[in-house]
């Protein structure tokens, strides 16, 4: 693309500067006994605007593909949050089970209980009975 303006080596000199809508790039391009202009030969002329409008392309593409870098980012956070949700989501849902777990083992605990209990004071009314028998006895002797 170069090589139409000239087969020899050029230097091309850029000036970037900023205004309200933006940048201005403004190419200057020297081919050693002139520099591009309006009044340069239109062929030279137009090859050096196809220059600058493929420029300003390729800068706009990096551009955007900087913002779909940075919109990519921001997606792989997402679905980074997204998933340590879905874990936390998980973790919480054992601790759920676990303790619907514990609730029912402790029910089946306090159901046992109870029968012990009740056992337990069947045992107890016995001994009270033995205890009562065997007082019932010794007052047999109590004037001994």
């Amino acid at each position: 693309m170069v090589d139409k303006i000239s087969d020899q080596p050029i230097d091309i000199y850029l000036l970037f500067e900023e205004d309200k809508q933006g940048t201005v790039v403004t190419g200057f391009f020297d081919t050693g006994d002139q520099f591009i202009s309006s009044t340069t030969p239109t062929a030279k002329y137009e090859e050096a605007e196809n220059f600058m409008r493929r420029f300003a392309w390729r800068i706009e593409k990096i551009k955007i593909e900087d913002k779909l870098s940075d919109a990519e980012k921001q997606l792989n956070k997402k679905q980074d949050e997204q998933k340590d949700l879905e874990r936390k989501n998980q973790s919480l849902n054992d601790d759920i089970k676990d303790c619907d777990a514990a609730i029912e083992k402790a029910k089946t605990a306090l159901d046992q209980n109870a029968k012990e209990q009740e056992t337990k004071k069947k045992e107890i009314e016995e001994q009270n009975k033995s205890v009562g028998d065997v007082k019932s006895e010794l007052d047999q002797y109590k004037d001994y």
